[in-house]
């Protein structure tokens, strides 16, 4: 993998399983893509709850050339497990990574229509 990976946590600890899933989660989007030069993730504790768990937040943003990928995904209630919305998150920038390349290869391949006068 030939970015940085910067993991922020906000208003929670940091756990090692987070940083290893994220880790990995980023590694494949590596092997779909390689024009990503960096790749910032922010994990927040947004609700405490004492009886139905806390709700989490995940933000993505990868830099690459043109404009970044950004992506938000909350829990829509406490129960959801926080890896899953950490999988929502990333396959998010999965889809807008291919589309993107998708886009850029139909524009590359499309035939060029001379105008003439």
């Amino acid at each position: 993998m030939g970015f940085p990976i910067q993991l922020t946590f906000r208003d929670f600890a940091s756990s090692p399983w987070i940083e290893e899933r994220v880790r990995d989660k980023a590694l494949a989007l590596s092997r779909l893509s390689d024009r990503i030069l960096g790749c910032h993730v922010v994990i927040e504790c947004r609700h405490h709850r004492h009886r139905k768990g806390n709700c989490y937040g995940v933000r993505l943003e990868l830099a690459v050339p043109g404009s970044d990928v950004v992506v938000s995904r909350e829990q829509r209630h406490g129960s959801q497990d926080l890896a899953v919305t950490l999988d929502e998150a990333f396959a998010a920038a999965r889809r807008q990574l291919s589309d993107r390349h998708r886009r850029r290869r139909v524009s590359y391949h499309a035939p060029h229509v001379a105008l003439t006068s």
